[in-house]
């Protein structure tokens, strides 16, 4: 092929790109037309592509950009069908958390806590997990009956099968009751077997031991006609045990009790009552609470449609919300108060549906989408700002050392902010697929608004007059309370019959003392008896009982004693100088000996080696089960049982302390060292220190957080304080809330102060918002309440009517905390109406 031919090709392909360039846009005179030629044609052609490259852009420039709010509006069934389908495959991991939930005072503690330290040490050589079956009989009838015994033995033998095994088979370490002695004592003392001899053994054992402060731990006649009507059979279960498995096995037992009626009940059986229940109190109270807020809904807005729209995005955030629960549940501590995170969210997250729906029926633009889109776009700043505030009010709550309540603040965190997401993307596409028009209209507060301002003096007079009471006689009488049974279902058997045990043994807080030191020297056992003694003379309310006391319940004749002693002097080869059969035979004839512990005191005059020798020989005719109660396999450390009453956190507090001084006074006496007491009182009253300091670490840190947040976003500082002033006082109104609707400050109503915070703002922010957007002025003040009070009516009665579906529920700390949300929500919206409009009006200077 020639040069020339080559060119004229070239040129043709030249010319066809110029005429195509030519008819997709007009280009500048002189582009298109060419003339023959190598590299000036090809710079031509570059220059015409770069024409074309700049009308594109500029094309794509004038186009506008597409937002969030257009996006999902463009295709609203799309949107909601890939929302549902992501809702369903998170929501489905809520499935995990059942059976998880823990039940136990213990998770409240952080670990190093002394208390919990004391209890990790305990725990590894005894169980703490202690099952109790209450056992009543009849008014003719008596605990001590020979039937009756038999009974509660063959009870105790199904649950109980293994007596050597320390629990490692039958999931049961011990068994301590009425027939549990008999048994023991006519097995070491009478050379029997271990169970319940005839009735003459048994009436002789019986009145040997009748009398004794130690049988009424596990016996009593409670209404003083002088037959033993009640009875406790406490199971110890070692640690790893599975306690559902063994709790059941326990529940399958007493149903086959016939002369006596008996309950399983105890710590274990409440954590597995809460557990049960949590989520059968929380598939009551969901249903009620949409029931309730449908009426309210329909009430404002007389259409089914709003109910949809502004209800299904909050129940998608309660499915997601437990769902990252359940992907989490194995790194975190979720206890019963995880019931509150459904209609916390529902009742704080519903407003931002209801401010878009509002907003919505108030626009006149025709087209029904780019109302929708202009409807949301005008209060997301609002809604974002109050869901941001919110999220910080409960993430406060993980600022604590309270376990599960770093939890339920995480919970809640996660749900507000999924609240918001899913209502300004699902809100305007239920809009739009339900063709949603609000067919009522409530009359605005027509002259409301001037009432702050123009009375602002007297408002803020009024209002420092109730923080004044509030601070200064309402403040001191808040009453405080850990107790663990008013966080469990009252109408559940475990609680109510732990609580007639509390009532009638006066126990029910049972505590341990452990014993570092020799258990076979008789200076550990002398120091331990006279700590026993100083505590039971300083804390009348306590009972101790030690494997002393167990001694001092084996009852001994002076013969009896004559020939222990000599036995253990004959089987030792023990000479004493000074001493002769005869002489240690009348010697003990003239001594007080009881039981077998004054026989071990009586034998000190002989020395020491007799002493011990006699200790050890107690404990091994023990059985293993007795001896795992209260000494370890290798005798070098005892425990010391040491129970009272349920009592206010007060009454508590003071016992412990007295306990705590005895151990500190006279542990000393031992040969080794002592701890103090730990266990459910001592769990509870640390629990309740930490919760003031808890209520007091959140509400400070919640309102640092949203002060900033404010100022931020409001870029005012001003604005921001004046904004959370009213927060301020609502929350220092909080105490004569806590004493006008007598509620104690527990393990849940602790978190009102930083949940308020969060939620009770919204208000002033949504005020604050109105007055920025008309200006600051006097008039602007007035209108912004007059337009916000009727929205603040709406959202406070609905998030009302959706916090009243839980006091349903028959837990009484829940429904205290319920009841207080109520009424702080109620005095957040009256802070808003009144008092911040007040302060404005005294801030303007017109």
């Amino acid at each position: 092929m020639s040069g020339k031919k080559i060119k004229d090709i070239l040129s043709h392909v030249d010319k066809k790109l110029d005429s195509l360039l030519t008819k997709g846009v007009e280009i500048t005179e002189g582009v298109t037309k060419k003339k023959p030629g190598g590299v000036k044609s090809f710079r031509k052609t570059l220059k015409g592509l770069d024409v074309i490259g700049d009308k594109i852009t500029a094309k794509i420039k004038k186009r506008p950009k597409i937002g969030y709010f257009d996006a999902v509006t463009k295709r609203p069934k799309t949107t909601l069908f890939v929302m549902t389908v992501v809702v369903l495959l998170i929501g489905s991991q809520a499935l995990s958390l059942i059976g998880n939930i823990q039940g136990d005072i213990e998770v409240y503690l952080p670990e190093d806590d002394p208390s919990t330290e004391t209890l990790n040490e305990i725990r590894e050589d005894w169980p703490t997990d202690l099952i109790i079956i209450y056992v009543t009989v009849g008014k003719n009838d008596d605990i001590t009956d020979l039937p009756v015994l038999e009974e509660m033995s063959r009870i105790e033998e199904t649950l109980d099968y293994n007596k050597t095994d320390y629990g490692e088979k039958d999931s049961i370490s011990y068994v301590l009751s009425i027939s549990s002695i008999i048994k023991e004592i006519n097995q070491s003392v009478f050379n029997g077997n271990y169970s319940i001899p005839d009735k003459d053994t048994t009436d002789l054992i019986l009145s040997q031991i009748a009398g004794s402060e130690e049988i009424e731990r596990v016996m009593k006649d409670t209404n003083g006609d002088g037959k033993n009507d009640s009875a406790v059979i406490m199971m110890g279960m070692p640690r790893g045990a599975n306690q559902t498995e063994v709790l059941d096995r326990a529940e399958n037992a007493v149903k086959t009790s016939k002369l006596c009626s008996m309950t399983v009940t105890g710590q274990p059986a409440i954590m597995k009552a809460v557990q049960e229940r949590t989520f059968v109190e929380f598939a009551k109270v969901v249903p009620l609470m949409f029931i309730l807020l449908a009426l309210v809904l329909f009430f404002f807005h007389r259409t089914f449609k709003l109910v949809v729209i502004a209800l299904l995005p909050m129940f998608y955030a309660i499915l997601i919300t437990f769902g990252c629960l359940g992907m989490i549940k194995d790194y975190v501590v979720i206890a019963p108060q995880v019931i509150l995170v459904a209609p916390l969210l529902v009742a704080f997250g519903i407003g931002d549906s209801l401010f878009i729906s509002n907003r919505f029926a108030e626009e006149k633009i025709e087209d029904a989408r780019e109302r929708t889109v202009y409807s949301v776009k005008s209060v997301q700043r609002a809604i974002f700002l109050t869901s941001i505030t919110t999220t910080l009010g409960f993430a406060s709550l993980m600022i604590g050392t309270l376990k599960p309540l770093f939890t339920l603040g995480l919970a809640l965190a996660i749900g507000i902010i999924v609240c918001w997401i899913m209502t300004v993307t699902l809100v305007p596409c239920l809009i739009l697929i339900l063709k949603y028009r609000k067919r009522y209209e409530l009359k605005s507060w027509k002259g409301f608004g001037k009432i702050p301002v123009n009375n602002r003096k007297k408002i803020l007079a009024v209002s420092l007059v109730f923080l004044i009471i509030s601070l200064g006689l309402c403040l001191p009488n808040i009453k405080g309370s850990a107790d663990y049974y008013v966080m469990a279902p009252q109408d559940e058997p475990a609680v109510t019959e732990m609580q007639k045990y509390s009532q009638k043994f006066e126990a029910g807080q049972a505590g341990m003392m452990l014993v570092r030191a020799d258990v076979t020297n008789y200076n550990t056992l002398e120091g331990i008896e006279y700590i026993e003694y100083r505590i039971n003379e300083t804390a009348p309310n306590t009972k101790a009982l030690s494997v002393v006391d167990i001694m001092k319940m084996v009852k001994v004749n002076r013969t009896t004693a004559t020939g222990l002693l000599l036995g253990i002097l004959e089987e030792y080869n023990i000479t004493l100088p000074g001493f002769g059969i005869v002489n240690i035979t009348e010697y003990l004839a003239g001594q007080p000996i009881e039981n077998y512990w004054d026989l071990v005191v009586t034998a000190g005059v002989f020395g020491e080696k007799p002493q011990s020798l006699l200790i050890e020989q107690f404990y091994n005719s023990m059985s293993i089960e007795m001896q795992s109660i209260f000494i370890n396999k290798d005798r070098t450390k005892t425990i010391v049982l040491i129970d009272m009453p349920v009592m206010p956190i007060d009454e508590t507090r003071e016992t412990l302390t007295k306990v705590d001084k005895a151990i500190d006074d006279w542990g000393g006496a031992i040969p080794g060292s002592t701890t103090h007491l730990t266990g459910m009182a001592a769990i509870l009253v640390a629990v309740n220190d930490l919760t003031i300091q808890n209520q007091i670490v959140t509400m400070l840190a919640a309102l640092v957080m949203c002060f900033a947040v404010l100022a931020l976003l409001l870029k005012s500082i001003k604005f921001a304080a004046i904004t959370i002033i009213p927060v301020c006082f609502v929350v220092m109104y909080e105490p004569i809330a806590f004493v006008g609707a007598n509620v104690e400050l527990s393990l849940i109503t602790m978190m009102i102060a930083s949940i308020i915070i969060g939620v009770g703002i919204d208000y002033s922010i949504h005020l604050t918002h109105g007055v920025m957007q008309r200006g600051l002025r006097l008039s602007s003040v007035s209108k912004s309440v007059e337009s916000s009070g009727i929205s603040f009516l709406e959202a406070t009665t609905t998030e009302v009517v959706a916090l009243s579906a839980a006091l349903i529920v028959p837990i009484a700390s829940v429904r205290s905390f319920i009841i207080m949300i109520m009424i702080m929500l109620v005095v957040s919206m009256l802070a808003a109406l009144i008092i911040l409009p007040a302060i404005y009006a005294i801030w303007i200077k017109e």
